[in-house]
């Protein structure tokens, strides 16, 4: 627990000085990293070969970043959240079927670049699209709304390994994660309800705004982590890689808050300023 907890720590502080960063190119950099050491593990899971470059996510993230950085008048013109969000969610669930199709006679490099594209990039490109949505002046601003896609996620995360170990009785989903319960799933969806809607002002937003992102974290972030549970499960291992010590790999961290983003970015893009 204690290695957990402080390799938790240090990965707080590599992600929040990009976040806090007012300019494009930190955040954009960090994404293009996660893109680049969570293909290698979901080409390995997917595929059974650990391939290092993903070809096609590098090519959208740095294409959206020029964007945001040359004209994001023009971006968000041709590409609204809504479209990634829809494109994502019509495409996620193909990832298991790619999966249990890999014997069929296709290049290998194709079918990891599809799952870590919808899995990965494409979220990657919602946060940053958050992360750039509010006009800010200086260098330094923490007050994100990024945030709210990230931090409700991390405290259900908390909240479901403390309550879940200490009073969870009923197994959630046997079959694809033993470890998780309904105990530890209701203190996950109330937690990142409560973060959420606390750090909807600090963040910009209102109060309400903030609630029903917490909510959805605490819904979509589960919903993240049994799909890649089940991911790794029908790969024969525990966790997607070995390089974080106490959390396992990249996308074991990132699977809750991948499943979050692009939904998180629809309701503030629609609803900001509405509710």
């Amino acid at each position: 627990m204690k290695q957990r907890v402080l390799t938790g720590l240090v990965l707080a502080t590599v992600t929040l000085l990009p976040v806090a960063y007012v300019g494009i190119l930190p955040i954009c950099l960090l994404a293009v990293v996660l893109a680049w050491l969570g293909h290698r593990e979901i080409s390995g899971l997917l595929t059974g070969e650990k391939r290092s470059v993903p070809i096609v996510g590098t090519a959208l993230l740095v294409t959206a970043a020029l964007f945001f950085w040359l004209n994001r008048g023009l971006l968000e013109k041709l590409v609204q959240p809504e479209g990634w969000a829809l494109t994502w969610a019509a495409l996620i669930g193909l990832t298991p079927l790619v999966y249990h199709l890999r014997d069929w006679p296709k290049p290998l490099v194709l079918q990891a670049e599809f799952a870590s594209t919808v899995w990965l990039t494409i979220p990657l490109l919602s946060l940053i699209w958050l992360h750039q949505l509010p006009d800010q002046v200086g260098l330094w601003n923490l007050a994100n709304p990024m945030l709210l896609a990230m931090v409700p996620v991390w405290a259900g995360d908390t909240a479901a390994i403390v309550i879940g170990k200490k009073f969870g009785r009923h197994p959630l989903a046997l079959q694809i994660s033993p470890g998780k319960t309904w105990e530890g799933s209701i203190a996950n969806f109330l937690a990142a309800t409560l973060v959420g809607w606390g750090l909807g002002p600090l963040v910009g937003q209102s109060p309400l705004m903030g609630l029903l992102c917490g909510m959805l974290c605490g819904i979509l972030g589960q919903l993240g982590d049994l799909f890649e549970s089940y991911v790794k499960r029908q790969a024969g291992v525990k966790d997607s890689g070995d390089l974080l010590p106490g959390h396992g790999g990249i996308m074991d961290r990132l699977d809750s808050v991948l499943f979050a983003a692009p939904v998180i970015a629809v309701a503030i893009s629609r609803l900001a300023g509405k509710i």
